[in-house]
């Protein structure tokens, strides 16, 4: 699996992190989640997305025609011009959006193995924020690629590992939408 975006602050998220494990042993773990939003009273649900599952298949004959997917989800959304979200006597908001969760992990190990679906571990993108100040970050980091490790019998004459979609791919940073610009 790999690490979950960072934490949200009001100067907005980190990115999520490397991918953890070893890429030649056998093992394999979840992701992890992303970091949770400052939500404010306005925004309940902002916080981090869930990191993705872990699968291990360990068996003497494999054939995967199809597709398997250990996705993390995406951060919460938020909307910092919610009056519920104003804090303080200069009125700037304190909501941020929620982190991804990063990609969970897909261990195959087989004598003979068939692999020509697809294989996924995508981290999920972080949450978006509308409104506010454009000069605060307030959208969420991605969540990291997660890890897909395949073993087999490179000796065994009918093994194929011809995947047709391999993605370990990072979630995007979420997006911020300003309704309303600094004045000069």
């Amino acid at each position: 699996g790999g690490k979950g975006g960072g934490a949200i602050t009001l100067n907005g998220g980190g990115r999520g992190g490397m991918n953890y494990g070893a890429s030649e042993t056998f093992d394999i773990q979840t992701g992890s989640g992303g970091g949770g939003g400052n939500c404010g009273a306005g925004t309940p649900d902002c916080g981090g997305g869930d990191g993705g599952s872990a699968l291990a298949l360990f068996t003497r004959d494999l054939s995967v025609p199809g597709s398997i997917l250990v996705n993390g989800t995406g951060g919460g959304n938020v909307n910092v011009d919610d009056p519920a979200n104003v804090g303080g006597p200069d009125t700037r908001p304190i909501a941020d959006a929620g982190a991804g969760g990063s990609g969970g992990g897909i261990l195959l190990s087989a004598w003979n193995i068939n692999v020509t679906g697809t294989l996924r571990s995508i981290g999920g993108n972080g949450g978006n924020a509308s409104g506010g100040d454009i000069s605060n970050d307030d959208a969420g980091a991605g969540g990291a690629g997660g890890r897909i490790k395949i073993f087999h019998y490179t000796n065994y004459p009918t093994s194929t590992v011809t995947p047709t979609t391999v993605d370990v791919s990072g979630g995007n940073h979420g997006t911020q939408v300003a309704t309303n610009l600094p004045e000069d």
